[in-house]
C-alpha cells in the first residue's frame, strides 16, 4: 500500500513538472 501511494506521489510531481515545462514553453513562444 505504501508503495502505490509513493507511486502516486511522484506520478503527480512529474505530471505537475511537465505542466510546469509547457507553460513557461508557450509562455516564450507566445512571448
Amino acid at each position: 500500500m505504501l508503495t502505490f501511494v509513493i507511486t502516486m506521489v511522484i506520478l503527480l510531481v512529474l505530471s505537475g513538472l511537465v505542466l510546469l515545462a509547457v507553460a513557461r514553453g508557450e509562455g516564450k513562444n507566445f512571448g
